[in-house]
């Protein structure tokens, strides 16, 4: 990993937190809530409850650690392109993209825990900052709460990414011109982004409950059994809660704008 990658990583993480954000909130609390309800009225609700910026809480360990989950997924996944050929097989290119989920991954869980806890949670240690959540976590359920929601971030993202990255740069493969890429990769993550996540949701789903249950007394004892309470609960729908939303809304701006943030600070540098 070179200095070039790392910076392009992250302004192009960076750029992709700040616009999704608003959108991210929403979605966790949808997600973790146990009815169900609209992304205007969740989103009204928490404006009224805790003011305009809650709708931003939880950015600074998604923003902290966007230049370098981006930077190690870019690098992973541009090397092994290389090392399987440049003949522009979707498979290979899916391949690449999951290998690069799997690489960011160890970096992407506790990153993403602590961002859902400071979502959801409304103890007052909560609003202290990251520093002390992390302390608090460690403290009452060891280092390795951290990478609560270890399996299904790690499915998400080996799926997720291989099906988004597969799909967009096999069609950037055809379809743009050399030095032309901001553009088309925009308008590839989109169909893209509103594709892999029907097929990933339930696993995000899952990895949200998990990750904002409780320290001390939690409701689910692993991955089976989230699964099987949610759909008890309120039925498979529940696994889809927010998935409008965090498709057109939330997976299509951020990756998008991830992925211009990348090609462009990169064709400058």
């Amino acid at each position: 990993m070179n200095a070039r990658d790392l910076l392009s990583g992250a302004c192009g993480g960076g750029l992709a937190v700040l616009i999704s954000q608003p959108i991210d909130v929403v979605r966790v609390q949808l997600q973790t809530m146990p009815g169900s309800s609209s992304a205007v009225a969740t989103a009204r609700t928490l404006v009224q409850q805790r003011g305009i910026l809650s709708l931003w809480r939880g950015t600074t360990p998604p923003l902290l650690g966007a230049g370098l989950l981006m930077s190690v997924f870019r690098t992973t996944q541009q090397s092994t392109s290389r090392v399987f050929g440049e003949d522009g097989s979707f498979v290979k290119f899916a391949a690449a993209g999951a290998i690069g989920g799997l690489a960011q991954a160890p970096l992407a869980v506790p990153v993403e825990h602590l961002k859902v806890r400071l979502q959801v949670c409304q103890a007052q240690w909560c609003s202290c900052g990251i520093v002390p959540l992390a302390r608090h976590i460690v403290s009452v359920a060891g280092v390795g709460a951290l990478w609560r929601g270890w399996a299904p971030t790690v499915m998400r993202d080996v799926i997720g990414f291989g099906l988004f990255f597969g799909c967009t740069d096999y069609v950037l493969a055809r379809t743009s011109p050399t030095g032309r890429r901001g553009d088309a990769s925009f308008v590839a993550s989109f169909a893209a982004g509103c594709g892999l996540f029907f097929c990933v949701f339930p696993l995000d789903v899952i990895k949200v409950r998990l990750q904002g249950d409780s320290l001390l007394k939690p409701a689910y004892t692993g991955v089976l059994d989230c699964l099987r309470q949610t759909v008890r609960a309120g039925g498979v729908g529940t696994l889809f809660n927010g998935f409008a939303l965090t498709a057109i809304g939330f997976a299509t701006p951020k990756n998008g704008a991830k992925l211009l943030g990348f090609d462009l600070v990169s064709r400058c540098l």
